[in-house]
């Protein structure tokens, strides 16, 4: 592997370590709004917060659930893709 060749596979090496981390991050995103969601349920049902608060966490969980649930499937494509690619470049 030639000096040009070893500094692509550096830096493919780099994106997908970036591109995990922000898998990571959607995934985190996922699961708060899903605590968030299930959280302003019971907090409604047993009137512990104010209504205000309960709309909030509902309102913020719903809105940012379907975009994670659809980023976390585009990006996983993506680092599965980007594996074979770095994988190959190595051989």
């Amino acid at each position: 592997m030639n000096e040009r060749e070893r500094r692509k596979y550096e830096l493919g090496k780099a994106e997908i370590l970036v591109g995990k981390l922000i898998y990571q991050l959607y995934l985190f995103l996922a699961v708060a709004s899903v605590t968030a969601l299930a959280g302003s349920v019971a907090a409604y049902v047993f009137d512990v917060l104010p209504a205000w608060a309960d709309i909030t966490m509902g309102a913020f969980g719903a809105l940012n659930l379907p975009g994670s649930i659809n980023a976390l499937g585009k990006m996983d494509t993506w680092i599965q893709n980007a594996d074979r690619v770095v994988v190959n470049m190595k051989k």
